[in-house]
């Protein structure tokens, strides 16, 4: 399960900063997160790895808010050039 949260974590953030698939890497984030307290709790914190996959996975989770955020912004802006 560490591995597993490892590069879950290392593709939700490599995703996050590839337009589409960010709107899918969120789901392979929250899995790191799942899969990293698991092994959290399974091995008593013990594991750098699963440290670094549950940092991984936040911060996927935040890029990929981010730029969710950074399209919607984006699509209101164009919008609101069409009614000028």
């Amino acid at each position: 399960m560490v591995t597993a949260s490892f590069v879950c974590g290392i593709v939700g953030v490599v995703g996050s900063f590839i337009p589409y698939i960010s709107m899918i890497s969120w789901i392979v984030s929250i899995v790191a997160i799942v899969l990293a307290v698991k092994a959290r709790k399974t091995e008593g914190g013990k594991c750098g790895m699963s440290t670094a996959g549950l940092v991984l996975g936040i911060v996927g989770v935040s890029f990929c808010g981010l730029s969710i955020l950074c399209v919607v912004c984006a699509a209101g802006a164009i919008a609101s050039l069409g009614t000028l």
